[in-house]
């Protein structure tokens, strides 16, 4: 799900209707915070080498601790450090993304769902709650957990989308379990997206996803206001988005869903 193009929101994107109801600054804030996340989750993609992405890796992590020490070179960062809810937002936060960015590096294939869950935190999850920070500026922790499961969901959908090019990146997404059930071999790409069970697998995946949203969304019981709003519209979409991709499933073989208008995901809220 990208929302951003060097710093600015992409007009009629999920992340627009999530920040409707928030005020201007929140909205900059949170605009900032997904930019340089979505910078950061991009490396993978936009590298070829592992050195190079390793090397870009690096020289954001010493970005972020010199934005730390208020000395940002990055125009995004050097943007979001103007802010009040800058000082707000954890740097671990920002390091765990990082992190986990150089797991997906390091690692071809996920064993299990959970593992896939663990995967998605230490990116969109960390994303979120850096947005909870900026929120506001004590969270508790029902917020917390609703901005980590938020995080998940969205991750979740948003590697689902994009099934295609993570393999061809080297990143199965379908966890091990199922991909041995149909025995499906991971030679190469086409051999993947050739195998005549890799319907049947990604059916069960989505059936799995499904299940786990709908667990995650009974748990969460708050409230509703322009706050945890953020975090239930995201939900929405991104739940929106798997019953789509599961009726066009052949699609995300080849290009990513989505879907349009958005702006009834809103309106129901």
């Amino acid at each position: 799900m990208i929302n951003t193009h060097e710093g600015k929101l992409i007009p009629g994107c999920d992340l627009y209707y999530r920040l409707l109801r928030l005020d201007e600054t929140n909205k900059q804030a949170i605009i900032l915070i997904h930019a340089i996340f979505e910078k950061l989750i991009d490396i993978p993609y936009r590298c070829q080498e592992i050195s190079v992405a390793m090397e870009k890796l690096n020289w954001w992590q010493s970005e972020i601790d010199i934005w730390y020490e208020d000395q940002p070179r990055h125009p995004l960062t050097q943007q979001l450090n103007q802010l009040a809810q800058a000082k707000h937002l954890p740097k671990q936060l920002w390091t765990g993304i990082i992190d986990g960015i150089l797991l997906q590096l390091n690692q071809l294939h996920i064993a299990k769902f959970n593992d896939l869950v663990l995967f998605t935190h230490h990116r969109h999850s960390l994303c979120e709650m850096l947005c909870c920070y900026s929120l506001t500026k004590q969270p508790d922790k029902s917020l917390l957990s609703l901005a980590r499961d938020c995080g998940s969901i969205i991750g979740l959908i948003s590697l689902l989308q994009d099934f295609s090019l993570h393999l061809h990146k080297g990143l199965v997404i379908i966890p091990q379990t199922l991909t041995d059930k149909y025995k499906i071999p991971l030679n190469s790409p086409k051999e993947v997206l050739q195998h005549l069970e890799l319907s049947q697998a990604l059916k069960d995946f989505i059936t799995t996803i499904k299940n786990y949203i709908i667990d995650v969304m009974q748990k969460h019981q708050q409230k509703k206001t322009a706050i945890t709003g953020y975090f239930f519209i995201g939900m929405n979409i991104a739940n929106s988005l798997l019953k789509k991709i599961n009726k066009q499933q052949k699609f995300i073989l080849n290009k990513r869903i989505v879907i349009s208008p958005l702006r009834k995901y809103f309106n129901s809220f």
